[in-house]
C-alpha cells in the first residue's frame, strides 16, 4: 500500500510541468539500482548494462505519459529495461558476426556483492550457471528469482502466457541446479 502511494506521489510530480524533472530524478534514484541489476544479469557486462539502463530512462522520460497505472510502475520500467537489454544483445550479436567478441557474465564483477564467507565462489558458480541459460530463460529466471516478480506479472511484462513463464522458469531452475550440482563434484 505504501509503495502504491509513493508511486502515485512520484507520478503526480512527473505530471506537473513545475516538478517534472525533480519527480523523474526521484524515479531514477528509486529504481536505477534494481534495474541495473536486472539488466546486468541479462547482458553480463557493465558497459552494455549502462547503455541499456540509460536508454531505459530516456524511453521512460519520453513515454511516461503512456504509462496506464494498471500495473506497478516498476513493472512498466522493467518491461522497458528488458526490451533495451534484448536490443543491446541483438546489436552485439550483429557485431560479433564481424569480430571475435564473446559476451559472457564477468564472473568477478556482479552488481551485488555477497558478503558471507565463501560467497564469492558461490556467486561465481551461479554466474557460470546463468551463462548456460538462453536469453529468455535468463530474463525469466532473473525476474522471478532475483526480482521476485509474480508469474502473472512476468507474463504481462513479456506478453507470454503464465504457463509458458512457469515452464521456462522451471527449465532454467533445473539447468542452474544441475550446473551447480555438477560443479560441486
Amino acid at each position: 500500500m505504501i509503495e502504491k502511494f509513493l508511486e502515485e506521489e512520484l507520478l503526480k510530480k512527473i505530471a506537473s510541468p513545475e516538478t517534472r524533472e525533480y519527480g523523474f530524478r526521484q524515479l531514477v534514484e528509486k529504481y536505477q539500482h534494481r534495474l541495473y541489476a536486472h539488466i546486468r544479469r541479462i547482458t553480463g557486462n557493465h558497459e552494455d548494462t549502462d547503455d541499456a539502463l540509460q536508454e531505459t530512462f530516456i524511453k521512460a522520460w519520453s513515454k511516461i505519459g503512456t504509462y496506464r497505472h494498471e500495473a506497478p510502475l516498476y513493472n512498466w520500467l522493467i518491461t522497458i529495461a528488458t526490451n533495451e537489454a534484448l536490443i543491446n544483445i541483438r546489436k552485439n550479436k550483429m557485431r560479433s558476426l564481424f569480430s571475435i567478441d564473446v559476451r559472457k557474465f564477468d564472473e568477478n564483477k556482479m552488481p551485488v556483492q555477497m558478503t558471507t564467507p565463501g560467497a564469492g565462489e558461490i556467486e561465481k558458480k551461479l554466474n557460470q550457471a546463468m551463462n548456460a541459460l538462453g536469453t529468455k530463460q535468463k530474463i525469466i529466471f532473473s525476474m522471478r528469482y532475483f526480482e521476485e516478480i509474480p508469474y502473472h506479472e512476468i507474463a504481462q511484462i513479456l506478453n507470454k502466457s503464465e504457463g509458458t513463464i512457469k515452464a521456462t522458469y522451471h527449465q532454467a531452475f533445473i539447468k542452474i541446479k544441475n550446473h551447480l550440482e555438477n560443479s560441486a563434484q
